[in-house]
């Protein structure tokens, strides 16, 4: 079976900084599609420009306090919900938990592509693949 993560995708989060943009991220994008929301529909209703919204989701960056303010009062949270419950940093960098990188579809707004890097059980697998074919077109 061919790998669907690319190949220059970095290993997974060792420091706590870098763990905490990357829970920061994913607590953002869960929010946002709780919404039904696209980057660019948070973007538009926080006031942040889109690539930032992007780099926040990747997890390549952490928001200022005035940019953190700006994401809550769109999503309508308070600012420190958007941070990962606690020992969500640790658990990013040290758990095994998924590496995951989303990409917005170029085509469909509303549809992301996702990469996983983990090694999982052949029962897991067969769960994912089962959860792919239910979305298919």
């Amino acid at each position: 079976m061919k790998s669907v993560v690319p190949r220059s995708r970095s290993p997974l989060v060792v420091d706590q900084k870098e763990g905490m943009k990357v829970a920061f991220g994913r607590r953002l994008f869960q929010l946002m599609l709780a919404k039904n929301w696209n980057q660019s529909d948070l973007a538009r209703s926080s006031g942040l420009g889109r690539d930032a919204i992007s780099t926040y989701i990747r997890g390549r960056s952490y928001p200022e306090p005035v940019s953190k303010k700006k994401l809550a009062d769109a999503l309508g949270v308070r600012p420190e919900d958007l941070d990962p419950p606690s020992g969500g940093i640790n658990e990013t960098a040290e758990s095994g938990s998924p590496l995951f990188e989303l990409r917005q579809s170029s085509t469909d707004p509303s549809k992301v592509h996702v990469y996983v890097n983990r090694v999982v059980t052949i029962g897991t697998a067969a769960k994912i693949i089962d959860l792919l074919k239910e979305e298919a077109p």
